[in-house]
């Protein structure tokens, strides 16, 4: 059994690696959202860009 202040001391430390854990997931979190907000802005780019050379070629007209 632990004294007083050794056992708050260890609930404590539980407690800050519990919320160091949490903060690094949203941190994670964070940065995939970023990162996929990114990935789906330089597909809808390309996609434009694709449209746009398509639309001026003379592929579909015949």
């Amino acid at each position: 059994m632990l004294p007083q202040t050794e056992r708050f001391n260890v609930e404590v430390e539980a407690s800050n690696e519990a919320e160091i854990f949490e903060l690094q997931m949203q941190q994670r979190t964070a940065r995939l959202v970023r990162y996929g907000i990114f990935a789906a802005a330089i597909l809808l780019e390309i996609l434009f860009l694709v449209f746009v050379v398509i639309s001026h070629s003379n592929f579909f007209q015949v």
